[in-house]
């Protein structure tokens, strides 16, 4: 993150002609944790409007190994073991100057997997903790949290690992207030420096098409408000927002006695140009964990994850985008997520 903000520090102060950047945005990338997936995230976006009756569709793969035991304090018994493939299919079209709507279909695949040696030897080659993950069979498939210890608890949450299934669908509308009223997003500085500002809110429903008793969807309906900002300039960008999402609790874990907690949610991003056509994006994303009623320490603690990535633009109107995402909050989050998707706007 050092890097890319000094780069922007250094075009912005300077004047120094860092190559323009062709596609601005951060990541449109989320925490994986599974059951952090079955709640709406509204996430990052651009800080301006779809022009009505245009558009931008794309296809994110992400691709996920997580692994976290309980710790050393607490009643309540976890088991994330294993690795999900999940794709979304999403679509972001304006409806009228200054509003547009967007919605995402999930569909997921989880497994075994077969990346535990790998995540294993990124662990010993940057000295982070593994949390007794070298000392278990690699490429095994348990995911699970109970109320109460051992295998005797309540069931709270459980993950199938038996073919594709489809997640929640969110909808989400968003309202940019400078273009409603204006017309266009306000210009900063003088002309050649290509510097805007940009601020809109939010407000998206995830509907429950996922089956919750197999751990794809919390089988309820979620509701979120939020925001989004940018500053944006030819060479670079700084990308924040926020929101607060109302969760529905699953049937399951309301039996076990278990609320699901609501999620706030927050991020910032920066992006900067490296060669014509190519950037780089660093981010990184906070969120309140949804099992945080469980009396064991490795679920209850907030959740941050740190991505690091690239877009490379393909031409005016298409994008790729591939980054990493490691968990900052150690034995909380996923261990390691890869992250690619292709977007084309008309």
């Amino acid at each position: 993150m050092q890097v890319v903000a000094a780069l922007c520090v250094l075009a912005v102060m300077t004047g120094c002609q860092l190559p323009p950047v062709q596609q601005p945005g951060p990541l449109q990338v989320r925490n994986q944790h599974q059951v952090q997936l079955t709640t709406l995230r509204m996430g990052p976006r651009r800080a301006r409007a779809q022009a009505p009756g245009h558009g931008e569709a794309g296809l994110a793969l992400d691709w996920t190994n997580m692994w976290l035991l309980d710790g050393s304090s607490g009643t309540d018994t976890i088991r994330f073991d294993g690795e999900w493939l999940r794709a979304t299919l999403r679509a972001q079209v304006g409806i009228l100057p200054g509003l547009d709507i967007a919605v995402g279909v999930p569909v997921m695949h989880a497994s075994g997997g077969a990346l535990d040696g790998f995540v294993e030897g990124w662990h010993d080659f940057f000295g982070s903790p593994d949390n007794e993950r070298s000392d278990n069979p690699r490429d095994d498939f348990m995911v699970s949290a109970r109320r109460g210890p051992g295998a005797g608890g309540a069931l709270v949450y459980e993950l199938d690992d038996h073919g594709l299934r489809l997640g929640d669908i969110p909808v989400v509308v968003s309202w940019f207030p400078f273009q409603s009223w204006l017309g266009e997003v306000p210009q900063l500085g003088d002309t050649g420096s290509g510097e805007t500002l940009g601020l809109g809110l939010r407000g998206g429903v995830e509907f429950a098409t996922g089956d919750d008793d197999d751990g794809f969807g919390n089988g309820g309906v979620d509701v979120g408000l939020g925001f989004v900002g940018e500053w944006t300039s030819q060479w670079c960008g700084l990308y924040a927002w926020g929101e607060y999402v109302w969760v529905h609790t699953p049937d399951r874990a309301e039996d076990a006695g278990i609320d699901y907690g609501d999620v706030p949610a927050a991020g910032v991003a920066l992006q900067a140009g490296l060669l014509p056509g190519l950037s780089a994006i660093v981010q990184a994303d906070w969120e309140r964990s949804v099992l945080r009623e469980l009396d064991q320490e490795n679920v209850e603690g907030d959740q941050v994850m740190l991505w690091l990535g690239g877009r490379l633009a393909l031409s005016d109107q298409m994008s790729l985008d591939v980054a990493v995402g490691e968990d900052l909050a150690r034995e909380v989050s996923a261990d390691v997520t890869l992250h690619a998707a292709l977007s084309l706007s008309w």
